[in-house]
């Protein structure tokens, strides 16, 4: 999967994207999320189309200096502020 990322920011290779994808979709025992799954929100780690993922909780010590404070609009942090973080086009 990471593959057919790769193959796909940089816009190339799109056959070979497919078949990476694909491959992933059909043996992957991954599910395509319905339309009702995906209007209920992306933020349950139990959908069954999430490839991975991770159950956050209080108790992990998530704080400001957390990825997810610098990243997670929804996480209470730095980004739920407007400190958006960026990166430079070049790299």
């Amino acid at each position: 999967m990471l593959l057919a990322y790769s193959y796909a920011s940089k816009d190339k290779n799109w056959d070979q994207v497919k078949t990476l994808t694909a491959d992933v979709i059909n043996n992957g025992g991954y599910t395509l999320l319905a339309k009702s799954e995906v209007l209920n929100g992306l933020n349950f780690i139990s959908n069954p189309g999430w490839i991975w993922g991770s159950d956050i909780t209080i108790n992990d010590g998530v704080s400001l200096t957390s990825f997810f404070s610098q990243m997670d609009y929804f996480t209470y942090g730095y980004a739920s502020v407007g400190n958006n973080k960026s990166i430079d086009e070049s790299l």
